[in-house]
């Protein structure tokens, strides 16, 4: 049975939406299916694919870039959430998709950690492919460097394609945004959840810091979170 093969159906006129109750965004191939030693890959890796049902360890997807439709079983993919978070894939299908052709410098993906349950791997293509681990705090920030920490992994994701702050490189684009079929045509899928957040530095009080004197604490007015100035540096106090 391992080398099973459902059989294809005909090509839509574009792909359908997603079903209500299908969680993930999208799909990644992670290996060319089925394999070229049995037949030509309906799905190559590296294609988004689109789902249309579960079928209980099979997905029915359709291909993003080249419309095929198609089953694909699960163990050949990964689930995408907001464009970045890839759920069930390790490092090395990590590097894989980041070094395909197509993907740019400072293309990236949040997975889980393979060591440690829970906890989450930045991997981000530079000149080779970069890993870093994400911590989580006991009230569920989340940091990279413990002197930044960030409310959730949105917050993260938007510093850091800001500012490298300490990475290899500034995070651009998640990996497999644009999604490219055999003949070359390009289709994007669905937007990708990377809110721009300014902190507005009018909104808060600065006062002497009583345990350093040549620092300083910004208490915020309206709920925003508390800073500390100290040569130059941030780092957010939990307030």
């Amino acid at each position: 049975m391992g080398n099973a093969v459902k059989t294809e159906a005909a090509p839509p006129a574009r792909p359908p939406p997603c079903l209500p109750g299908v969680d993930s965004d999208f799909l990644a191939v992670l290996c060319d299916y089925p394999s070229p030693d049995i037949s030509p890959p309906i799905f190559q890796r590296g294609e988004k694919l689109r789902v249309i049902s579960d079928e209980g360890g099979w997905w029915r997807a359709v291909s993003l870039g080249s419309g095929r439709e198609s089953y694909i079983p699960g163990v050949c993919v990964a689930k995408i959430y907001h464009g970045w978070l890839f759920e069930g894939l390790g490092r090395d299908k990590a590097e894989e998709l980041l070094q395909l052709p197509e993907t740019k410098t400072g293309s990236f993906m949040i997975r889980e950690s393979e060591t440690k349950k829970g906890s989450y791997s930045l991997s981000v293509r530079h000149r080779q492919v970069k890993h870093y681990r994400i911590f989580r705090l006991p009230n569920n920030w989340y940091y990279i460097s413990p002197r930044l920490t960030f409310q959730c992994l949105e917050d993260l994701v938007n510093h850091y394609s800001e500012v490298a702050d300490g990475l290899c490189c500034v995070l651009t684009t998640p990996c497999l945004t644009q999604c490219t079929s055999p003949n070359g045509v390009k289709s994007q899928g669905s937007p990708v959840v990377m809110r721009q957040k300014h902190f507005n530095w009018r909104s808060v009080q600065r006062y002497p810091s009583p345990s350093s004197p040549g620092s300083f604490q910004k208490f915020p007015v309206s709920g925003q979170p508390a800073i500390r100035v100290t040569g130059g540096s941030l780092d957010t106090l939990e307030v």
